[in-house]
């Protein structure tokens, strides 16, 4: 079983209502990550965890910074157009995640401006 990280923003999601015979809800997301400079992946995945209670609660959270880590159940970097026939290659790699842990991350600490000047020392 491979293992996935990354670090990404959330660029989709939703709430998925409880089918028969499931426990309950759960949030579908689509986490936009770079794996390197050049390898953009979209990852789906689900959770029922605190970012749940917070889209319930009415917030917004597209855009989210994430960390996420699961396993890899499929990666798709191609597709077949089904009207010509021709393999073709997806603008972002498409990662499917499973038993996976998404975790909000805290945002970039701002840095206090402060507008008063140092004191200057005189010398005679």
């Amino acid at each position: 079983m491979l293992k996935l990280e990354a670090t990404g923003n959330i660029s989709h999601y939703e709430i998925v209502p409880a089918r028969a015979g499931a426990n309950s809800e759960f949030l579908a997301v689509v986490i936009a990550a770079n794996i390197d400079p050049d390898t953009k992946v979209l990852i789906n995945t689900t959770t029922s965890n605190g970012l749940l209670t917070a889209v319930k609660s009415g917030e917004d959270i597209k855009g989210l910074r994430v960390f996420v880590t699961g396993n890899l159940a499929f990666l798709e970097s191609h597709y077949t157009d089904k009207e010509t026939g021709v393999h073709k290659k997806l603008q972002s790699n498409r990662v499917k995640l499973t038993y996976a842990y998404v975790e909000r991350q805290a945002p970039p600490k701002q840095q206090e401006v402060s507008t008063e000047h140092p004191p200057v020392a005189v010398t005679a």
